[in-house]
Order: C-alpha cells, then sequence, then structure tokens
C-alpha cells in the first residue's frame, strides 16, 4: 500500500480507498484481506479504477438494462476478438503494457479483467454475432440480458464492424436514455477511414 485515501465530503463518510500495487494474488470485491503493516482485516468493498466502476455508473445513470464495452480500434491495431485484447497481432498482455507502472495488463482477456472489476456480470458478444450484423449484436445483447448479464464485452476487428455495433448502441441509448441526458450523445459520425461513436 502507498496511499490511504479518505475523502472528506458527504456521502464517502465510510469510504476508505488503499492505492498501491498488487504484490501477487488476485481478489474481488467481497473478500476479506488484512491490511498490512497493521494486520487489520478489512473486506474489499469494490475496486475502483478507470473503467469497471464507471462502466457501473454509466448503466445506472442511463437506467441500461446492459451495457456493451469494446474498447477496440482497429485503425490503431487494438482489436478484439473472443474477449481477448490484441495489439497487433499479439495479445495486449503480452505488449509493452504487461509491465505499465500504473495499471499493467496480466491478462487479455477482458471478460475476466472487467469481471473482477465489476459487481454486476459480464458477458460477450463475439465476433461472429457482430460478423452477422446489427440484429444478431442486438438479439446477442437481448440473450445476455435474459441470463442476467449486465455488462457486454463487445468484439471488434475492423471498422465495419464498429459501425455495426454503433448501429445496435444507438438502439439501445434510444430505448433507455434519461431525460437528462442529450439525444445527440448517441449518434455515429463517420470519418474517412475512421469511425466514432460518441
Amino acid at each position: 500500500m502507498q496511499y490511504v485515501i479518505r475523502p472528506h465530503r458527504a456521502g464517502y463518510e465510510d469510504y476508505r480507498g488503499y492505492a498501491g500495487t498488487v504484490a501477487g494474488g488476485v481478489f474481488k470485491p467481497g473478500d476479506d484481506v488484512v491490511v498490512l503493516p497493521s494486520g487489520l482485516p478489512s473486506r474489499v468493498a469494490s475496486i475502483d479504477t478507470y473503467n469497471g466502476p464507471v462502466t457501473e455508473a454509466l448503466m445506472a445513470e442511463l437506467n441500461a438494462p446492459i451495457v456493451p464495452v469494446c474498447p477496440a480500434f482497429p485503425e490503431n491495431q487494438r482489436t478484439l476478438f473472443n474477449g481477448y485484447l490484441f495489439v497487433g497481432q499479439g495479445l495486449l498482455s503480452e505488449s509493452s503494457m504487461r509491465n505499465h507502472p500504473l495499471t499493467p495488463m496480466h491478462d487479455a482477456n477482458l471478460v475476466r479483467v472487467m469481471q473482477r472489476q465489476c459487481h454486476q456480470p459480464v458477458g460477450l458478444v463475439d465476433h461472429r454475432a457482430v460478423h452477422a450484423g446489427t440484429e444478431s449484436v442486438k438479439a446477442r445483447l437481448a440473450q445476455l440480458q435474459q441470463q442476467g448479464t449486465r455488462i457486454a464485452i463487445v468484439d471488434a476487428v475492423s471498422d465495419e464492424d464498429l459501425m455495426v455495433m454503433g448501429r445496435a448502441f444507438a438502439d439501445l441509448a434510444g430505448q433507455h436514455q434519461q431525460p437528462s441526458l442529450r439525444p445527440e450523445i448517441f449518434r455515429i459520425r463517420t470519418i474517412p477511414q475512421t469511425t466514432y461513436i460518441s
């Protein structure tokens, strides 16, 4: 542990965060831990990182029954296949990100990574569903939702895959939009050779 975080704001009276490096092992919300050097026992309530809690916060804000996640950017050789994130031809966990000082990636399987960081069940919309088109992606999201999955990692190996997802996600967002959100947030913009979903 390198730092104890205790915000002094309303709503965070009982929050205590520990920032530091995990020397080894795996832990998840609900696990019992011992804080060193004091030896005091504690229980992991959540793992606050750049992606897990943000996804669940977005889900709550949108009142969405399921949130699709796809960090792929094929133009820059970041692709997602069978839930694994690739950099070029290799797994992310075999790239220079493996030893990144702030966010080391030892596991390229994003379903497992997100599941360790989230309270909600995580599933996969594989490339077969994406390649089959927008309706197939929507059907797979509906199937996952019926199974209780709340977060779906979605494969993408090309810009066309992103376009397919964008169309499926735009419909999903429109169905669960909160009045406080602007409808223009959920649109697809296409610039030659690049697809952006914003």
